[in-house]
């Protein structure tokens, strides 16, 4: 909204007889359509759900969960989730990105999905799509490719709890759900096995990797607490390994642009006080944001946050991209790119002039006492700073 200053200067005169706002609606596409889509559920042998925003609202998240356990449908998250859509402790939860199984599924529906595969040649190759959505087409994404079947245009919260209600209505073969329901738990297990592996190789390091890092935050940090991602070449193992853990519990802020973080994570903060609020960011992340405005208005607005500096000591998304688009360039072949080396600055110590904790870690044994030392400093009032390097 643009406002000229002439108005805002004007003496204002408050109505006489102020109205209730009433609430937005909240328009659902036709039943028809509805009905169509919960048949198509019914029928299908081999359904699956790909999440991708549909988190944005703890009602979506407790939806989704509903409609899962309701059909036992499989769920998978998108590579760039905005916020967390599903509990990865739910045993249909199967991981992110482009699972081989949706190949297989005959009917998949995309919950608020901009680009529920990359390339859209990933399409699930047998699968009938159904995408639900306020808005599928987004007019500023040139490059969207939903490839979609069924297009259910609506309040995407409103539109699932009436696909439940539906699907009730008409009734459920309980048979076929227990025998999917007992596939997939078994597909949870092997993606539970599969993740302890890696968390167990990295805690036997020395030194601190992107895995050992957020497995130590999950384990030291309390249940609650709300994590706001501004990371590129670790987003994935953050998705994966960070425990995060129910609706609006994980946010991210590098759609878009960098430089978002730390202002995101003060407005979490703002809006949840009794939270402990933690920025999880790149060091590449962090140079792009208004660091010492950031530490300002938390000192003066009384907003302390946990932030955790993701080291890798480069710009490591622009050198694996470029690497992997010149393959056989110069950069490729000496393992070198211009640009990709930041800085040595310990960013731990940019919080000094405002009375705020800092600490650099480089070893593993130390993380744990670290973090701890930080989130004291933050339930006493202070931002804290933990600059952790990574060998990775």
């Amino acid at each position: 909204m643009s406002v000229p200053i002439e108005t805002m200067l004007h003496d204002w005169t408050p109505p006489k007889n102020p109205r209730a706002v009433p609430s937005a609606s909240r328009p659902v596409p036709p039943t028809a359509d509805i009905e169509a889509v919960a048949d198509m559920l019914l029928a299908a042998k081999n359904p699956a759900i790909v999440a991708e925003s549909i988190g944005r609202d703890p009602a979506g998240y407790s939806a989704t969960v509903e409609l899962a356990d309701l059909l036992a449908i499989p769920v998978s998250e998108c590579r760039w989730i905005d916020f967390t859509n599903f509990p990865k402790d739910h045993p249909l939860y199967q991981g992110m990105g482009e699972p081989e199984y949706l190949h297989d599924c005959d009917v998949v529906l995309t919950l608020r999905a901009r680009a529920p595969w990359t390339p859209p040649s990933a399409k699930p190759a047998n699968a009938k799509i159904v995408n639900i959505d306020e808005t599928p087409f987004r007019p500023h994404m040139v490059h969207q490719s939903l490839q979609a079947d069924v297009f259910l245009e609506g309040d995407a919260v409103a539109t699932l709890q009436s696909l439940i209600a539906v699907l009730r209505k008409k009734g459920i073969d309980d048979a076929a759900v227990a025998v999917r329901r007992e596939k997939w738990w078994a597909g949870h297990e092997a993606l539970v096995v599969g993740k302890k592996a890696l968390e167990d190789d990295a805690l036997a390091k020395d030194t601190i990797s992107p895995v050992g890092l957020c497995v130590t935050l999950g384990d030291e940090l309390p249940d609650d607490a709300v994590y706001v991602d501004e990371t590129i070449t670790h987003r994935p193992v953050i998705i994966r390994h960070l425990a995060f853990k129910g609706p609006q519990s994980f946010y991210t802020a590098a759609t878009g642009g960098l430089g978002q973080g730390l202002g995101l994570a003060l407005g979490t903060k703002l809006a949840r006080k009794d939270r402990l609020v933690v920025s999880v960011i790149g060091d590449g992340s962090f140079m792009y944001n208004p660091v010492t405005q950031s530490l300002a208005l938390s000192k003066h607005k009384d907003l302390p946050i946990l932030i955790v500096v993701f080291n890798n000591e480069g710009y490591s998304a622009m050198r694996k991209e470029h690497h992997a688009y010149y393959p056989d360039g110069i950069a490729a072949e000496h393992n070198s790119s211009v640009g990709h080396t930041i800085t040595n600055l310990d960013y731990a110590e940019l919080g000094a002039p405002f009375g705020f904790f800092g600490r650099r870690v480089e070893k593993l044994a130390d993380l744990p006492g670290a973090i701890h030392e930080a989130q004291e400093a933050v339930e006493g009032g202070r931002t804290a700073i933990l600059n952790v390097v990574l060998d990775d």
